[in-house]
């Protein structure tokens, strides 16, 4: 599973990183699943606006080969806004989730790209 978080809030190395561990930690908790079975990635300082607005706010994009139910997807996004609060200032309201179900023969495998 990928994590793509992009944030109008600039962060500093050290408050990126250690968003990073907290996101990963709460997310694989969320999934039930080892830290090793996520990539995150975190875009900080993006130009964004939410509802006609600027102001801090993100957007969170999650891929996945598997379908995401509704209930781990609400465990999830509670997870990942429970991150937040430790160490990026938005508003619930201003971060918007899109969960993205990937093709599996466009993964991973054994370090090389299978492409359909």
């Amino acid at each position: 599973m990928i994590v793509q978080i992009s944030t109008s809030v600039n962060l500093s190395s050290v408050a990126r990183t250690t968003l990073l561990k907290t996101l990963s930690l709460n997310t694989s908790k969320a999934l039930q699943k080892p830290e090793s079975a996520l990539t995150l990635c975190l875009h900080s300082d993006s130009g964004m606006m939410v509802g006609g607005r600027f102001g801090p706010c993100a957007v969170v994009t999650i891929f996945s080969s598997t379908s995401i139910l509704r209930p781990i997807a609400t465990e999830l996004k509670a997870a990942i806004t429970a991150s937040f609060r430790s160490g990026l200032p938005v508003e619930y309201e201003r971060i918007k989730f899109s969960f993205v179900k990937t093709d599996a023969a466009n993964s991973e495998v054994a370090e090389s790209t299978v492409a359909s």
